[in-house]
Parts: C-alpha cells; structure tokens; sequence
C-alpha cells in the first residue's frame, strides 16, 4: 500500500502552472531545447511525452508538488492514529519507491513537528471524548424519568458531576437541551 492506492493522495492535485517546468528540469528528461507535448498522470508516476525522444516515465515522489501534498497530509492529520497510519504508509512507501534524501528528510521533520504537537494535544481530545460519552450516557438515562421527582434527583447527581467538564460549552449546552426537551416531554404527558 501507498499513499495514493490508500486514497490519502490524489494525484490531479499535482496540476499547477509549474509542473511542465519541473518535469522539464529533471535529468531523465532534460528539454531545454525539446518540447513536452503530453504529461499523463498513471497510478504511480508521471507518463511524459517528449516531443523527438518519446515517452519517460517520472515518479511522483521527486516533484515538490508531490512533497507538499504530502506535507499537508501529516499538517492535516487530527489524531495520532490517522498519523501513525501515514507514518507507516509513507515507511511502506520509501522502501518501493525512490524519494530524494532531502525530502525524505523534510518529512521526517514535518512528521516528528506534528507527532508533538498531537502528543501535547492528547490530553484535551481524551476529555472530550469523555464528556461526550458521559453526555451520551445521561442523555440514554434521562429517558428513563417517568415524573418531576426522578428528574429531579438525577438534575443534582448531574449537577455535581457536571463540574468535570464545565469547560466543554459544547458539552454542556447540549446536556442543557436534552434536560430542557426532557422536561417539555413530561409537562406534555402530564
């Protein structure tokens, strides 16, 4: 597997004004004097038709285009799971596939940067995960009232576990909406 069959990449992406230049500048293909007159973008490299030579084949994987799209993959990724499944993708991918030593060198780089920053971002996704669950669980608990009293009950159980993530607003505006729907839906069947 690699970046593009895992569908993190899409190729079309490498359209810009300066591919034709970059391919142009590439050893392989070394027009200077000679015109590209088709480029094709196939599964995993860059088919270039040089006009008097004939076709090239050119790897993705050496064009700046391509190390950007990539860079912005690790930037993008919001969790150290999706970046870990990049991270061994890409490992998979630079062992089939050339890639320059400085670029190679620019995404470690990117990789470790944004490794970091998930890592210190952590702690603050685990609490929202775990003022969602708690959430999810009042609100399937909440259904179960059946009159004002039992609602009544539960509203200081959850008042005093609420102080746990009173720094959700999301969280909290929420639980506040399912109490007040609650509270309608036993005034309506009275």
């Amino acid at each position: 597997m690699n970046l593009i069959s895992a569908g993190l990449i899409q190729v079309k992406k490498l359209l810009s004004t300066t591919l034709r230049q970059e391919v142009a500048a590439l050893p392989e293909i070394d027009t200077y004097e000679i015109e590209i007159q088709r480029i094709e973008f196939w599964p995993h490299q860059l088919w270039v038709h040089v006009a008097g030579v004939g076709g090239k084949l050119v790897s993705y994987r050496r064009l700046s285009g391509w190390q950007n799209l990539v860079i912005d993959l690790i930037k993008n990724a919001d969790s150290l799971e999706k970046l870990e499944k990049i991270g061994q993708i890409l490992n998979h991918e630079t062992k089939n596939h050339p890639y320059e030593p400085e670029i190679l060198e620019k995404l470690r780089h990117a990789y470790a940067k944004r490794r970091h920053q998930l890592k210190k971002l952590q702690p603050s996704i685990n609490h929202q995960k775990l003022g969602e669950s708690w959430l999810e669980h009042w609100r399937s608990i909440l259904q179960y009232c059946e009159n004002y009293s039992s609602l009544e009950y539960l509203g200081r159980e959850i008042k005093a576990q609420s102080q746990q993530f009173a720094d959700l607003p999301e969280v909290m505006a929420s639980l506040q909406r399912i109490w007040q729907n609650r509270t309608q839906e036993l005034a309506a069947t009275g």
